[in-house]
């Protein structure tokens, strides 16, 4: 995406409250919670960031069938701690439509797993297409799961027109927030811009007046950049 920085940090809420129990759903509050602060601390933290944005449905997060308001209660407290970065809430629904209509408005977007797993599928297509957004899931410290956000895509497997950017850049950004490597991101991030501005696509970004590439001249190709 060009113009502004954009961030994607999702709070990702694990497991299941199972029946409807004091003590399960008290343990699933405490994870909740404790999932919210770090999450939220790491959103108001990253780099370039001025404004970060909760989308939740109706300022809810629910918990079994006890439907307990939780998140924006969380975040909310986090925020008192980084006034100069503009918080808001915003329904989810609200939020899809203003991603498409106005994607630089964010810096980051925080929610919880569902809605984030649908509002990141949305801001890949506004990149041109999921093969293009890379991906981090990111603990306390420097521990990190790095990958594409697209899936396995076995109906295309063996045929070369795969698009390797997205591995790509999820690289970078094992380099850049596991290893502390800025430079050696920044050297592949510039090299996958300098390909795309010489016009080289594959199938799934291709549009007239463009060359077409497969999958591995595509990583060639930057590879070469890097050199």
């Amino acid at each position: 995406m060009q113009g502004k920085k954009c961030e994607w940090s999702r709070v990702t809420v694990s497991g299941s409250a199972g029946e409807n129990t004091k003590s399960k759903i008290f343990g699933r509050l405490i994870e909740v919670r404790q999932g919210t602060l770090v999450i939220g601390k790491g959103c108001f933290l990253q780099d370039n960031v001025n404004e970060t944005l909760a989308a939740n449905g109706g300022g809810a997060v629910e918990i079994g069938s006890g439907g307990v308001c939780i998140m924006k209660a969380v975040v909310e407290e986090v925020a008192k701690d980084y006034e100069d970065v503009t918080y808001e809430h915003m329904l989810v629904d609200n939020c899809a439509m203003q991603l498409v209509n106005n994607p630089r408005q964010f810096d980051v977007i925080l929610t919880e797993n569902m809605f984030g797993d649908i509002l990141s599928d949305e801001a890949s297509m506004i990149t041109g297409s999921i093969g293009m957004l890379s991906s981090a899931s990111l603990a306390e410290g420097k521990f990190g799961l790095y990958e594409p956000s697209h899936g396995s895509a076995p109906d295309i497997a063996g045929q070369d027109i795969a698009n390797p950017i997205a591995t790509i850049l999820s690289a970078a950004m094992m380099l850049r927030y596991s290893f502390d490597l800025d430079k050696e991101a920044d050297e592949i991030e510039k090299a996958v811009k300098a390909v795309l501005a010489d016009g080289y696509r594959t199938v799934d970004i291709m549009s007239d007046g463009m060359k077409k590439v497969g999958c591995k001249e595509m990583g060639q190709l930057i590879i070469d950049q890097i050199k």
